[in-house]
């Protein structure tokens, strides 16, 4: 394997798990929401990921829908800036649309090193 640079240096990640019949009526509002999270915030890149069931005795996702959205971010003073200006608007906006009927988990990542085969 080689290392390659990296123009990204921090992941930003958000999971969201949505009820299904929620999911379904606001699920071109919710990729417009993350998509202007990128334009807005001067972030790199997204990568949004559907959890695809992988457990066949597992229903969750019958009941759910798991997404996972990855902002990439070139600094940190970046993502800092949007936690200062931007997380409580943006937050809010999803309370609004989704009420009660989702849960939320938020990390940052820093990138140590990127590889590819």
């Amino acid at each position: 394997m080689t290392t390659l640079f990296s123009p990204h240096k921090f992941i930003y990640e958000v999971n969201l798990t949505i009820q299904r019949d929620i999911f379904e009526t606001h699920r071109t509002w919710l990729i417009d929401h993350f998509h202007q999270m990128v334009k807005q915030n001067n972030f790199i890149q997204l990568n949004l990921c559907f959890l695809k069931n992988t457990n066949p005795i597992d229903d969750h996702h019958l009941r759910y829908q798991s997404i996972v959205a990855q902002y990439l971010i070139s600094d940190y003073p970046i993502l800092e800036e949007y936690f200062e200006k931007q997380a409580k608007v943006m937050r809010s906006q999803v309370v609004d649309k989704l009420g009660c009927h989702y849960t939320v988990r938020r990390r940052v990542l820093e990138v140590v090193e990127s590889f590819r085969g």
